[in-house]
């Protein structure tokens, strides 16, 4: 199975793989240093005892922590220049998910309250639900040729009853499209 994906995508994986890379090399980098021992003098009391060391541990640390919120900063800035989209996505998942007779049922729910709607002459109501019920559709796969029939089926009916709606409301160009 041969997946295509676009040249952005492609670019965009290959830096978080040199982001990765470089994240590595600078942990084994610094895995590998020696750190410097400090002689101490042979008879330590504790008058005599020396304190730098502490001092730089206590450096080195913050060094660390300023290296760990620089790198975490790059990371940010490149997902947020190449992924402007900051939506979540979870709805679109879970209606992914489902399986494509109960889409299908979905639509002909919403297309059942949206003419319930539209007999209130709730005409705003009516296209919110033939919208949700067309949403349901789009995102169907049928794996039968009698799926695909009720979905063709349903699909129409949708758009029919949208264009009636929107006649309804004196919106002709809208109108004209849900026809077409």
């Amino acid at each position: 199975m041969t997946v295509k994906t676009s040249e952005d995508v492609y670019n965009f994986v290959k830096e978080c793989i040199k982001i990765k890379e470089t994240i590595e090399c600078k942990k084994k980098n610094f895995q590998t240093k020696e750190t410097k021992s400090v002689e101490l003098p042979n008879k330590l009391t504790k008058y005599n005892f020396e304190y730098s060391r502490f001092e730089n541990c206590i450096k080195e640390i913050e060094n660390e922590e300023k290296e760990k919120l620089n790198e975490e900063k790059k990371k940010k800035e490149l997902l947020n220049s190449r992924n402007p989209c900051s939506h979540d996505h979870s709805k679109e998942r879970q209606l992914y998910e489902k399986d494509s007779k109960e889409k299908i049922k979905a639509a002909n729910v919403f297309n059942e309250e949206g003419k319930k709607a539209f007999y209130q002459k709730n005409y705003k109501l009516a296209c919110v639900y033939f919208r949700k019920g067309l949403i349901q559709l789009d995102y169907s796969f049928p794996e039968s040729t009698e799926e695909q029939n009720e979905k063709n089926k349903i699909e129409i009916n949708l758009h029919l009853n949208m264009a009636l709606t929107k006649f309804n409301m004196t919106n002709y160009y809208d109108c004209i499209h849900e026809c077409s």
